[in-house]
């Protein structure tokens, strides 16, 4: 996350003074260890963040850009997806330095789109964007970070499944569908992917959160690599006028049949079978068109 340490900043003498503070607090009150990045906009603190894990604080000043920052592998850029990588490498992009000063703009375009002068902006120490610090909450996420390091697919993708469900139960007590969804994975080397995919229509049950959320993963999950956080989160909540149309969209019975098919589904997946478990009105329904 960001924070705007504008005012906070003053009631210190020395600025890291806040940042030891903050980091040694987390620590007694929850146990966790966190690295904080000290910048003047928001590209470069997140940078400064990764530098030293897992318990750091970086200061990383415009100025110490092409020293600090610039001599990083590409991959390592926030925003650079491990797919664009190899990419960017193909046109001589190997480090953040490359494309800082990268001439052909046009060919960089191919690859980064309309963001493309944002990038080059942010890897010379330039961002343009605001922190907000007050806004209505437009997603709904979860995640769970593991006692130990994942790379099996049914562990990860079973993972996934019971944040699905658990999402799916937040988001019905709130009354919200979202027309977009979020996965993160941390990797037990603390790199991080986050990836994001517009839905065609809002959705809010457990099953229709899995599946968006099970097809972002395979498609980014560098397959073998091991996790230790996975992360899931619904977001672009349509509103309220949508939600009411949908007279049945919250109706208790249609939950619950939704609740009931995950679990069938999941005893199936464990035993290997299709139709180990079904409903038994599904067998009525049968043994009634067999009769006729």
């Amino acid at each position: 996350c960001y924070a705007d340490m504008t005012e906070a900043i003053k009631k210190f003498e020395k600025p890291l003074d806040l940042a030891w503070s903050l980091q040694k607090q987390i620590y007694n009150e929850l146990g966790l260890t966190c690295s904080i990045g000290v910048a003047p906009n928001m590209f470069l603190a997140k940078m400064a963040s990764d530098m030293k894990k897992p318990n750091g604080i970086t200061v990383l000043r415009i100025r110490d850009v092409q020293e600090k920052m610039w001599p990083l592998p590409i991959k390592d850029m926030r925003g650079i997806g491990t797919k664009t990588v190899p990419y960017m490498q193909e046109i001589g992009i190997r480090t953040i330095g490359d494309l800082a000063n990268f001439k052909d703009i046009s060919k960089l375009r191919e690859l980064l789109g309309k963001n493309t002068d944002d990038f080059i902006e942010r890897a010379n120490g330039i961002d343009r964007r605001e922190l907000e610090t007050e806004w209505d909450a437009k997603s709904m996420g979860i995640s769970e970070t593991l006692l130990e390091d994942i790379n099996e697919y049914e562990e990860l993708s079973g993972l996934i499944r019971t944040l699905a469900r658990t999402l799916s139960k937040r988001l019905k007590n709130a009354s919200k569908v979202g027309s977009s969804i979020h996965i993160r994975i941390c990797y037990y080397d603390f790199r991080n992917i986050t990836r994001a995919m517009k839905l065609s229509t809002p959705i809010w049950r457990a099953d229709e959160i899995y599946n968006a959320a099970i097809a972002l993963f395979e498609d980014n999950w560098e397959e073998g690599e091991a996790v230790r956080l996975l992360g899931i989160t619904v977001g672009d909540f349509a509103d309220e006028s949508y939600i009411s149309s949908q007279l049945n969209l919250f109706d208790e019975t249609a939950a619950f049949k939704a609740e009931t098919k995950d679990i069938i589904n999941d005893l199936n997946d464990m035993l290997g079978l299709k139709k180990a478990f079904v409903r038994a009105s599904n067998l009525l329904k049968e043994n009634t068109h067999e009769d006729s």
